[in-house]
């Protein structure tokens, strides 16, 4: 996380994953350590509980700065 950036270890996590994880991380500038710490705990739980508890084939995780902003979605086809 601190050498590689968010995007980097995003796709750790969806190496790790059960079932596929397909990232799409558009940051022009790395957030700041804290906010990326967070955020790369908020969508590991999530591919987690994903996998676990809600039947999905496949989670999309999408994450932008929007109006300065970090924005998270992640995504299953239960959920569209």
């Amino acid at each position: 996380l601190d050498t590689g950036g968010l995007a980097t270890a995003l796709e750790s996590v969806a190496e790790r994953a059960p079932l596929p994880v397909r990232i799409r991380c558009d940051l022009p500038v790395e957030p700041p350590a804290t906010v990326r710490a967070a955020a790369w705990f908020v969508i590991s739980e999530a591919v987690t509980n994903a996998a676990k508890h809600s039947g999905a084939q496949r989670v999309d995780v999408e994450v932008a700065t929007v109006d300065g902003r970090l924005r998270v979605a992640v995504r299953d086809e239960a959920v569209r």
